[in-house]
């Protein structure tokens, strides 16, 4: 595998420099003597993909329009109007609502081609469970968008209780995804 740059790693975060480190860690302030040479378990245009991290990203959007959504529906349940913004039906809640599939469905289909990107198949155990309940976080997405020009308030808030849970586990799955690449890089042995 061709690399252009040199790389080092933090022995005590995993940190990835690219190039000779010059100071401190910027991720954990352990000493520059904490570097030791690195290669890139993949190739570095790869590399560079992975770091956009746009699954992770859109990810946050999906979860907080789902936490906002919640947030509203409580609020609203309330006090429809406050300061003169309608938080209910007609107002936020019909916003929120209409745009949070868009985000579910962007959020899914960047984890699919992160998954592709970083495993380079989406078949492993956690990734197909991921993906099986983003489908069902999209469907009631959906619903919740259907269900809301409807006015049935209680079984919408149960869909959109839902929908924060659903949130919750694929971020709990996620959490357990995590790494900086796959497949890891190795130290260089020094000599």
């Amino acid at each position: 595998m061709a690399q252009t740059a040199t790389y080092y790693i933090c022995r005590l975060c995993g940190y990835i420099y690219k190039g000779r480190p010059t100071g401190s860690c910027p991720a954990c302030g352990a000493p520059v003597s904490s570097f030791v040479p690195y290669v890139l378990g993949v190739e570095e245009k790869r590399h560079n993909l992975l770091r956009l991290d746009l699954h992770p990203i859109a990810t946050h959007w999906g979860v907080g329009l789902a936490v906002l959504l919640v947030l509203d529906y409580l609020v609203a349940a309330i006090a429809p109007v406050i300061f003169n913004i309608n938080l209910g039906y007609g107002g936020v809640l019909d916003f929120l609502a209409l745009i949070l599939p868009f985000f579910v469905g962007l959020t899914a289909l960047l984890g699919y081609f992160d998954g592709k990107l970083r495993y380079k198949k989406v078949r492993s155990q956690f990734l197909v469970r991921k993906l099986w309940l983003a489908c069902v976080y999209f469907g009631v997405s959906i619903v919740i968008s259907i269900m809301n020009f409807t006015r049935l308030f209680v079984i919408e808030g149960i869909l959109i209780v839902t929908a924060v849970i659903l949130a919750m586990i694929l971020g709990m799955i996620g959490r357990e995804l995590t790494c900086n690449v796959v497949p890891r890089g190795h130290e260089i042995a020094s000599e």
